[in-house]
């Protein structure tokens, strides 16, 4: 069963797929462009980058608890705001963010000259 659309700035279920994990990363990966593009989810450089043990808490792409069996990265943004993640989900962003900060090719526009 499909799941219905999800609005871009919330967080919704990754569906289990075990043993799929590159179409679960690719689930994540629009998830953050989603979020990413409605401006839920920010892609500022960290200001600091902590890892270890999760804590229970959700990760800011997939919504899922960061579990003490699991890497938790906390990024430091600037202000007040601390997004954590999964070590995959901090690697998907950090993809992801990359091609958000990469301009657009430049158009090459060429001129005839007269004579």
């Amino acid at each position: 069963m499909a799941e219905p659309p999800a609005d871009a700035g919330s967080v919704r279920e990754i569906p289990d797929r075990a043993g799929d994990e590159g179409a679960v990363s690719e689930d994540i990966r629009a998830m953050i462009r989603e979020r990413i593009a409605a401006g839920a989810l920010p892609c500022e450089r960290c200001r600091a980058v902590w890892a270890g043990p999760g804590v229970g808490m959700p990760c800011v792409a997939c919504g899922r608890p960061i579990l003490p069996t699991e890497i938790e990265f906390e990024c430091e943004q600037p202000g007040p705001d601390l997004l954590r993640f999964h070590q995959a989900c901090y690697l998907l962003w950090e993809d992801e963010c990359q091609h958000w900060a990469t301009p657009p090719p430049e158009t090459v526009h060429t001129t005839e000259r007269s004579h």
